[in-house]
């Protein structure tokens, strides 16, 4: 658990200067940049997904510790209304490329 949990950490912790780093005319670079974020939303959701269907269930069955698992449920929580967030961030600062990418493949 540390392992996934460090590592969104650090992604998480780093989105800014990695956003700040993008030129608004570099649109493969944005593009780049968006399926990163895109994958580790994705991963993020498998990640929790996972541990709020296996992985809580059987903690509860085996240990006295339901306040701190409900603890951790309720950051799941708070965390997936600032992933949802971020989620529509990203779509809405995909639009231009996606719009791009259609009529590329529309006229092209």
């Amino acid at each position: 658990m540390l392992i996934p949990h460090g590592l969104f950490r650090s992604a998480f912790d780093n989105t800014a200067p990695i956003i700040a780093a993008v030129a608004p005319e570099n649109a493969k670079h944005r593009a780049e940049v968006f399926s990163y974020f895109d994958n580790l939303l994705r991963f993020l959701d498998s990640h929790h997904g996972s541990e709020d269907a296996l992985l809580w269930p059987v903690l509860l069955e085996r240990t006295p510790a339901a306040e701190v698992i409900g603890r951790v449920e309720g950051e799941h929580e708070e965390i997936h209304a600032h992933r949802m967030r971020a989620g529509e961030l990203l779509r809405r600062g995909a639009r231009p490329l996606l719009a791009r990418r259609r009529s590329c493949l529309s006229t092209g």
